[in-house]
């Protein structure tokens, strides 16, 4: 027997003839889609698109109802939109715990660059949008999310803006986190507050960070299935494989260094296997499975083993500079550490900041690539050279008041501007779209797209 996948073209029609038009009218029946698509697990949802082009036309229309980005901040805010301005203009980012777990009560999931939901990415990451999912088991009826903003005044504008929503700080304690490449990624701030007095008493924890906001988030995981964030205009899954398709969640941090908060957050994991290492990890380069390269191979946010999901950006202003390139071509990759005891991976990247950037780059350097040190250093010694000669240009009165330490080491401009606490004038010059073009021009040459 032959059935047509064709959808109705009378709306009028109240029962459906096939089973079929439950799901492709999502209009017409849309409350048994939404329990449809509920109850279906990511990989009834990969066979349910392939079967038809029509069914491609799924994830579009349940973008704009079920999985609506402003619908599940309004869990939060009042007026998502505004909330989402002032996420562009501060470059915060929206943070999740749990890329794939769905509760009780809500379809679905939350925590850059397709047009069409023909790729594969595409149509499974529908299922990493809980974002702002509801811990049934821990915290009975309470929406949580996690705010990453940038120390001073974005986040200043970012706590009064939640007050004013009606949010009260609960409390507030500076926690500088350990990190190998110190404060350019340390959380120095986290601030917790609610709304006691509304229903589900929804909650937001506010870290702010010194600067890079991307590397803070890659470097703060405890497991690799919190690689999971929003920005203004799109969601990000980094390890969608490994979390969500194979259901394992790979150890980020010395299993010994806390045991306490080591078992409180895997008691969150459900039906995710906690994993040390990789079963290949113990095998060369050339004899390991492509599941396993995939994970400890350099890696970019924006490569084609992350999942992107481009959100709804009505009525959002786009924020200035190249936001969206530096969070896509943010580098990083797993690198194999060990105690006395035991392996584990850690997350290993490399920071690109300057006086001369608004924004803050990273880039994975494998031991084994000169090529990728030498572009590196240049790289920053180009900017180092940028920044000196932009601080030449000033007047007597506005430069540093270390300048004559900085002369001696022009170099080493950045540390010397920090020291003084040394703000940037109206006037000053930013090179991130330079920059943005010659990482992308490097990625390309060493292969980097092909490899990831």
């Amino acid at each position: 027997m032959t059935i047509s996948l064709k959808p109705r073209s009378d709306l009028t029609m109240t029962k459906p003839s096939i089973l079929i038009d439950l799901i492709i009218n999502i209009d017409q029946y849309y409350p048994i889609p939404q329990r449809i698509c509920h109850f279906l697990g990511i990989e009834d949802i990969i066979a349910l698109t392939k079967t038809s082009r029509i069914l491609l036309m799924l994830y579009r229309s349940l973008l704009k109802t079920q999985w609506n980005i402003n619908a599940r901040l309004q869990r939060f805010f009042r007026d998502p939109v505004a909330f989402r301005n002032l996420q562009a203009q501060t470059g915060l980012l929206l943070n999740t715990v749990d890329a794939i777990k769905r509760d009780y009560s809500y379809a679905f999931s939350i925590q850059f660059d397709r047009e069409t939901p023909v790729q594969l990415v595409d149509l499974t990451s529908i299922f990493f949008f809980d974002f702002f999912h509801r811990q049934a088991s821990r915290y009975p009826g309470i929406y949580r999310s996690e705010i990453v903003v940038r120390e001073g005044s974005n986040a200043e504008a970012i706590l009064k803006y939640l007050e004013d929503q009606g949010y009260v700080r609960v409390h507030s304690n500076g926690r500088v986190t350990p990190s190998a490449h110190g404060d350019d990624v340390a959380v120095v701030n986290q601030t917790l507050l609610t709304q006691a007095a509304t229903l589900h008493h929804p909650e937001i924890f506010v870290d702010e960070v010194t600067y890079s906001l991307i590397t803070a988030q890659l470097k703060c995981l405890l497991f690799t299935r919190w690689g999971n964030f929003i920005t203004w205009n799109k969601a990000y899954c980094v390890f969608p494989k490994h979390n969500v398709m194979k259901k394992e969640s790979y150890l980020l941090q010395d299993p010994q260094s806390d045991e306490n908060l080591l078992r409180s957050h895997l008691l969150q994991e459900d039906d995710v296997a906690p994993m040390a290492l990789h079963w290949d990890y113990g095998y060369s380069w050339n004899e390991r499975s492509a599941d396993g390269y995939a994970l400890t191979c350099p890696r970019r946010v924006g490569d084609r083993n992350s999942w992107i999901i481009e959100l709804d950006t009505s009525g959002v202003s786009q924020p200035h500079g190249s936001f969206d390139a530096a969070v896509q071509l943010t580098g990083f990759r797993l690198k194999r550490m060990h105690n006395d005891e035991m392996s584990y991976y850690t997350m290993d990247l490399d920071i690109l900041t300057s006086p001369s950037l608004r924004y803050t780059y990273s880039i994975a350097l494998p031991c084994s690539n000169r090529d990728q040190f030498r572009f590196w250093r240049t790289l920053k010694n180009q900017l180092a050279a940028i920044t000196f000669v932009q601080l030449k240009s000033l007047s007597v009165d506005e430069r540093p008041s270390n300048w004559d330490v900085i002369t001696q080491a022009p170099h080493d401009v950045y540390r010397l501007l920090r020291e003084v606490g040394f703000e940037i004038p109206t006037r000053w010059l930013f090179y991130d779209d330079k920059v943005t073009e010659y990482l992308k021009r490097h990625v390309t040459r060493l292969g980097l797209d092909n490899r990831s």
